[in-house]
């Protein structure tokens, strides 16, 4: 991104941050869906870390555990990238107050997460659902269905379906607040909601730390994959911002 498109996105956000309102964390259970691990931290870290403190049952859905993320660079097997990856979410969400046992990886396939209509749809909404059935969030948190990046946009269709409206949803941006601004502004933003995370801004460095600043792959990038330059700036803002969704 140029930095005159990085200067848009900064200000882009301010204005939505402006004019939010206040979301009251509570101690609601929660759950955050990750397409990739690593989602859930940059998204949502402050409101995980907030929820655990204020002693209420969180849990993280990784859709899949991000296996290909060097597919165009080193090419490394796919297994080796997921358990590097499924220890990384592990620790992340350790620091954010998360139990191990309340991280659930569903395993869609990096990349492949289906799409509405497409095969494969309509199992992976039942398995979302029982999985919401067993563990019953009374909010969740899920990617904007044009957070600009193909499994974020699939993940947000599979979400709102399996969710059918009986818990409150809420969606995030990653991506959005990179590759979409000028097509971000020409939604109508209702419902904007600002989490102030300043008091935890400490545990959400410490999992952004555990995906950035562990071991690399053997090309020098993060397990991650190489992310550009300034795209974290957002993830370490003092707030987060969530979108209300109809679903």
């Amino acid at each position: 991104m140029m930095p005159g498109r990085i200067l848009i996105s900064r200000v882009f956000r301010w204005w939505l941050a402006a004019g939010a309102g206040s979301f009251d964390v509570g101690r609601r259970r929660v759950a955050v869906i990750a397409p990739h691990p690593d989602d859930e931290t940059l998204a949502c870290g402050g409101v995980l870390a907030l929820k655990a403190r204020a002693g209420a049952e969180v849990h993280i859905v990784a859709m899949t555990l991000g296996e290909a993320a060097h597919d165009t660079c080193c090419g490394l097997d796919h297994g080796d990238v997921a358990e590097v990856r499924r220890g990384e979410l592990l620790r992340a969400a350790g620091l954010l107050g998360v139990p191990r046992q309340n991280v659930h990886c569903l395993n869609l396939g990096d990349g492949a997460i289906p799409r509405a209509g497409s095969p494969g749809f309509d199992k992976a909404v039942a398995e979302l659902r029982a999985l919401f059935e067993r563990i019953g969030p009374e909010e969740v948190f899920y990617p904007r269905w044009r957070d600009r990046w193909p499994d974020h946009e699939a993940a947000s269709a599979l979400t709102r379906a399996a969710l059918g409206g009986k818990a409150a949803g809420y969606e995030y941006l990653v991506w959005g607040w990179w590759n979409g601004p000028q097509r971000l502004w020409r939604e109508i933003f209702d419902g904007v909601k600002k989490v102030d995370i300043r008091a935890v801004m400490d545990r959400k460095a410490a999992a952004i730390a555990a995906y950035m600043e562990a071991p690399p792959a053997p090309c020098g990038a993060p397990y991650c994959g190489r992310l550009p330059r300034g795209f974290l700036d957002f993830a370490r803002a003092r707030y987060e911002l969530f979108f209300s969704s109809q679903a």
